[in-house]
């Protein structure tokens, strides 16, 4: 079955922006992913190891582990790209790094289901990043694209989104 939330993607990843980072959980769509061609200045970020071998032999550039980004420093990234997960806490944990992670004027790119509570994830995205969210409705799924506000540093962001210490 294909998932729907993750057409919108498509248009920030092919081609990606330089120094794009694609968060890639459970929800991986094997017939829109070979419209994805591995390129330099995207990376993927997954927690699953079937999604790890599987973009490795496709030639991706790939960390595996529980969405740790500490292996990149703040401000590492233009674009941040991600289809929320089922859970939570990881969507908040997410969220919350994606927009550490981005420079000043780079963007999260975040795409779900109405049902999945996407508009919440989008309206709780804008308050952290202090920024308008630009949405996309695609019949029952949604794109949102956050920008990082051009000040750099921590205290451009408001408060966390509460991830349930989910990186402990």
């Amino acid at each position: 079955m294909s998932d729907r939330a993750f057409r919108p993607l498509l248009a920030a990843l092919a081609p990606a922006v330089a120094d794009s980072l694609w968060v890639v959980d459970e929800q991986l769509d094997e017939t829109l992913l070979a419209m994805v061609p591995p390129q330099p200045g995207l990376c993927v970020l997954t927690n699953r190891c079937d999604v790890f071998r599987d973009l490795q032999w496709r030639g991706f550039d790939i960390a595996l582990n529980d969405f740790d980004f500490t292996a990149w420093p703040e401000a590492s990234f233009d674009r941040v790209i991600y289809r929320v997960s089922k859970e939570k806490a990881v969507v908040h944990h997410v969220i919350n790094a994606a927009l550490t992670g981005l420079r000043p004027g780079g963007e999260l790119w975040l795409a779900g289901a109405k049902n999945e509570g996407i508009k919440t994830y989008f309206d709780k995205a804008e308050r952290y990043a202090q920024s308008s969210v630009r949405i996309e409705r695609h019949g029952p799924v949604q794109l949102g694209v956050i920008a990082r506000a051009e000040t750099r540093g921590a205290h451009s962001l408001g408060a966390r989104l509460d991830d349930q210490n989910y990186s402990v």
